[in-house]
């Protein structure tokens, strides 16, 4: 059985939290969201943790900055990336993590 990959998304506004989900679903990636930094970090800590975490760059509790630090504290945070959310971060996500995880879902 191949291993599911699980990305956060951590967006306020639902524009491009339903962009970014659609993307991901695309890829297979089960996702979970968080409004806040502070209901990220619960998430972070979780066992196991996400392999990818997705952000916008101001939350309504901090910024990426922040849960980038909260990535780095979490337990067992293995292949964990924070991406800033701006205009061009959906591509440049796909486009970077894409092959990556195509090729982990390959038999």
């Amino acid at each position: 059985m191949k291993p599911k990959i699980r990305g956060l998304l951590v967006h306020e506004r639902n524009d491009r939290f339903l962009i970014l989900k659609s993307a991901l679903d695309a890829l297979e990636v089960e996702t979970t969201r968080a409004y806040t930094c502070r209901m990220a970090e619960s998430l972070l800590c979780e066992t196991p943790p996400p392999h990818l975490v997705f952000t916008d760059v101001v939350l309504p509790d901090g910024n990426w900055l922040d849960l980038l630090d909260l990535a780095a504290k979490a337990k067992d945070l293995a292949a964990g990336a924070v991406l800033a959310a701006a205009i061009g971060s959906l591509v440049v996500g796909v486009l970077v993590f894409g092959p990556h995880i195509l090729k982990l879902l390959q038999p």
